[in-house]
């Protein structure tokens, strides 16, 4: 067996019985029993222990940079995500317009006067279609008693309408256009 385990050994047993009272250790015998460490030795343990601490402060920053990632990533996706829905309500927002400025035009050409005067899609969306690709469609619905013109824009999962005023005294005059919540 090892010198310095049988030492230790022995020491533990006579603090024990020192303990209880029953032997004494004069100075001699405390210093035999002393363990003896080399300065080596004591290196040896002072590298163990630094490495057993930087193993722990690795461990510590790995976790704070796994969380900061983590977080960073959720907010890039909630940006992503925000930044589509944007986009897509600005593309029925212009679907939308693009169904009044159809329904304008076909009321310069079908006059409220007129043997067939428009009044709108009648429920049928216009589709726009660019080089096979849908862009969505826009409903548009007119009133010519009150002049008033609606259009719903959708594209994917957003949905845009816009209120145009109208009047007729001598020709088209656009007199309001605003976008609206709920059209009717």
């Amino acid at each position: 067996m090892n010198k310095q385990y049988i030492n230790l050994h022995i020491l533990f047993e006579r603090s024990r019985e020192l303990d209880s009272g029953q032997a004494r250790l004069d100075s001699a015998e405390r210093a035999r029993m002393t363990p003896n460490f080399s300065s080596r030795h004591l290196r040896t343990l002072s590298k163990n222990n630094q490495s057993g601490q930087a193993l722990i402060t690795l461990l510590f920053f790995m976790i704070i940079g796994v969380t900061l990632l983590t977080a960073a990533s959720f907010v890039t996706l909630g940006n992503v995500s925000s930044t589509s829905s944007a986009e897509q309500g600005t593309i029925a927002y212009y679907n939308a317009e693009a169904g009044i400025e159809d329904a304008l035009l076909q009321m310069l050409r079908y006059p409220k006067g007129s043997t067939t005067p428009y009044t709108g899609t009648n429920g049928t969306p216009i589709q726009f279609v660019i080089n096979g690709v849908s862009y969505g469609s826009a409903t548009v619905s007119a009133n010519l008693t009150t002049g008033d013109i609606y259009s719903t824009g959708v594209y994917q999962s957003a949905q845009r309408t816009i209120k145009v005023k109208t009047a007729n005294p001598d020709g088209l005059h656009v007199v309001s256009w605003q976008e609206i919540a709920h059209p009717w």
